[in-house]
């Protein structure tokens, strides 16, 4: 008798989260990311929501709810009501680093958020102001340690994809390079273009257009392989030191949004990301296209905290 009562149970369960997918969305979606307008996130949230809206009938609108790292629009999507007119378009740092940074915080990504898909995932560049006396990763090593503390990087801020990736440098390289670190990766990439940084790890899609004008000076990517655009410029792991940097992009929702809603966003998203036009589009970010279940997704967020963790102890990363 429970065994039929429990089964009742997620039958009606099932009815009710297809009953709330068959009217979904009945009304705007607000997408809230993390950065203000003209960033990567912004940017690819511009190229995919329109798609969806189309898709589903209904505007999908970009919301920037810049601050704190993106800790601002996560605790607005991890607290909003669980009914999918919500959600997170957000970067992997704002949920496998700033929780291990920022204390108190008013959310638990694993709690309080569902993962819907990935969307891309991006490697960096390494970049150097002209005047920096360095053709290859060999010679900049040789040179910070001739200069010990003398040599700084541009970060867009603590926990910052850019302040992680110069870390993982300085620590398997044994350098001192100091850390200037700026609000947001548009001041730093600045920052290094006009002399005041030395060098940054840049996004493709800032980094490549000065590259080409030769205002930086690039010397390696953070992928497993080179970058057909850059195919010239070696990765870090053939410049000999063995680390590989990504970021990712992903979309969640508030932690208990029903199944049937995460599965219907997470299908026209991918939809959306197979169609030329996106492709290329996204492309042009210098991004890479990649998808996931919620399930693996989950597992990722689950996996890249526990590296950070040993990261973060290992470069002695504080918050500000």
């Amino acid at each position: 008798m429970r065994n039929v009562k429990y089964l009742v149970f997620i039958f009606a369960l099932f009815i009710h989260s297809f009953c709330i997918a068959a009217g979904y969305p009945e009304r705007s979606v607000r997408v809230v990311i993390p950065f203000p307008p003209g960033g990567g996130t912004d940017g690819l949230a511009r190229i995919l929501t329109p798609k969806i809206s189309n898709a589903l009938g209904q505007q999908f609108i970009v919301d920037n709810r810049p601050g704190a790292g993106g800790n601002i629009s996560t605790e607005i999507v991890a607290s909003a009501p669980p009914d999918g007119y919500t959600l997170l378009m957000t970067i992997s740092t704002a949920l496998t680093v700033n929780p291990l940074l920022y204390a108190n915080l008013n959310f638990d990504v694993n709690r309080d958020l569902k993962p819907i898909t990935q969307i891309a995932a991006a490697q960096y560049i390494l970049v150097l102001h002209p005047s920096i006396p360095a053709s290859n990763v060999k010679e900049l090593i040789a040179l910070a340690k001739a200069r010990p503390g003398k040599l700084n990087y541009a970060s867009g801020g603590i926990g910052n994809i850019q302040h992680f990736a110069s870390e993982q440098l300085i620590a398997k390289t044994g350098v001192k390079i100091t850390h200037i670190p700026y609000k947001g990766g548009g001041p730093a990439a600045v920052a290094v273009l006009s002399g005041e940084a030395d060098m940054i790890f840049g996004s493709v899609a800032s980094s490549v257009p000065q590259i080409t004008a030769g205002k930086l000076k690039a010397i390696a990517v953070t992928g497993s392989k080179r970058m057909p655009m850059l195919s010239n410029i070696p990765t870090l792991i053939e410049s000999g030191v063995p680390i590989e940097i990504r970021t990712w992009y992903a979309i969640l929702a508030p932690s208990q949004t029903a199944d049937a809603i995460v599965n219907l966003v997470g299908k026209e998203t991918k939809s959306a990301l197979m169609q030329t036009d996106i492709k290329n589009a996204v492309e042009k970010l210098g991004l890479e296209i990649t998808t996931s279940s919620p399930q693996s997704l989950t597992e990722l967020i689950r996996l890249e905290m526990k590296e950070n963790v040993r990261i973060i102890k290992s470069a002695g990363i504080k918050s500000e």
